[in-house]
C-alpha cells in the first residue's frame, strides 16, 4: 500500500512539473520565438531518456537521447552563434539562402509594422509642421467627441479593434483629416480604451510623444533590416535547423572557415558513429534471430 502511495505521489509531482514546465515554456515562445522549439525538442529528448528506466534496451535509448540532443538542439545553436559573429563562415545553396532572406525580410516587416509606422510619421509631420495653435488644445477636447479643426486638417478621436494583442481589444487613436473629411492617417495610441487616458495633455504635446516612440521603433526596425539586406545577419535556430538534419552529401550547408569546418567535422563524426554503433548492437540481434529460427 505505501509503494502504491509513494508512485501515485511521484506520478502527480511529475504531471505537475509537465505542466509547470509546459506553461513556463509557452511563456517564454511568447517573447522568444525559437524557444518553443528548442524546449519541444528538449522534452523529446527528456521523455526518450526517461523510456530507458523502463526497457531493456537501456544504453541504446540512452545514446539516442544524448544523439538527438547534440543533433538537433546543440550544434544547430552553434551554426546559429558562429552565423551571427560570421555570417560568412557558412555558405549555403543559392535558392536556399534567398528564400531565407526573403522571408525574413517579411517577418521583420510584420513585426514593426514598418509601413503603417512610416506612415504614421508621416501624417504625425504634416500636423506638427502647421504649429496651429489650436494643438494647444487638451485631449479632453477629442475625448468629448469634438473635432479639432487646424488649417489644413481635421483632428479627431476614433476607437477601433486592435489585433496586435493576446486578445482583440479596443484602443483609441488620433484621425487625421484633411478639411474634406478624407482620412490621412489613423494614428493609434497602442493602449487599451475608447479614451485617452491623459486627458489633460494637449494634442501637441501628445503627438510629439508619439513620435518619439515611433520613430525609436522605426529605427530599430531599419537597424535590423539593414543587418539583414547588406550584412545577412538572418539565420535563426528554426531557421536552421532543417538544414542541418542532413550534413551528408548535400549542398545545403558548407562549412568555410576554420572553426566552422571543424564544427561541422565534430558533428559528423558524432551523426557517424552513433550509426555505426546501430548498425553494431543490430548486428548480434539478427543472428540470434537466425540461429533460434534454424532451431
Amino acid at each position: 500500500m505505501k509503494k502504491k502511495k509513494k508512485n501515485g505521489k511521484s506520478q502527480s509531482k511529475e504531471i505537475i512539473l509537465i505542466v509547470l514546465l509546459s506553461t513556463i515554456a509557452l511563456i517564454l515562445s511568447h517573447f522568444f520565438q525559437d524557444f518553443i522549439y528548442i524546449f519541444t525538442l528538449s522534452f523529446i529528448c527528456f521523455f526518450i531518456y526517461t523510456l530507458s528506466f523502463k526497457y531493456k534496451i537501456k544504453t541504446f535509448l540512452r545514446l539516442l537521447s544524448v544523439f538527438l540532443f547534440l543533433h538537433l538542439i546543440i550544434f544547430p545553436l552553434i551554426y546559429v552563434l558562429i552565423l551571427k559573429y560570421d555570417s560568412s563562415s557558412f555558405e549555403f545553396d543559392s535558392t536556399i539562402f534567398k528564400n531565407e532572406k526573403e522571408n525574413s525580410i517579411t517577418n521583420i516587416k510584420e513585426k514593426y509594422n514598418s509601413e503603417k509606422t512610416k506612415q504614421y510619421l508621416e501624417s504625425i509631420d504634416l500636423v506638427l509642421n502647421e504649429n496651429s495653435p489650436k494643438l494647444n488644445q487638451k485631449l479632453e477636447f477629442l475625448n468629448k467627441g469634438n473635432i479639432l479643426i487646424t488649417k489644413n486638417y481635421l483632428i479627431s478621436k476614433n476607437c477601433n479593434d486592435d489585433f496586435s494583442f493576446n486578445h482583440p481589444v479596443s484602443v483609441v487613436s488620433i484621425n487625421i483629416s484633411d478639411l474634406n473629411g478624407t482620412l490621412i492617417s489613423s494614428v493609434s495610441s497602442n493602449s487599451e480604451g475608447c479614451t485617452f487616458s491623459n486627458s489633460e495633455l494637449n494634442v501637441k504635446n501628445y503627438l510629439i510623444e508619439r513620435k518619439e516612440k515611433l520613430s525609436k521603433k522605426y529605427l530599430n526596425y531599419q537597424s535590423v533590416y539593414t543587418e539583414i539586406v547588406k550584412n545577412n545577419r538572418i539565420w535563426s535556430y528554426r531557421q536552421i535547423l532543417p538544414y542541418s538534419l542532413n550534413i551528408f552529401f548535400t549542398g545545403n550547408i558548407t562549412p568555410k572557415s576554420k572553426l566552422t569546418n571543424i564544427v561541422f567535422f565534430v558533428h559528423q563524426i558524432i551523426v557517424f558513429v552513433f550509426l555505426l554503433s546501430i548498425l553494431v548492437n543490430q548486428l548480434p540481434l539478427t543472428k540470434n534471430e537466425k540461429s533460434e529460427s534454424k532451431n
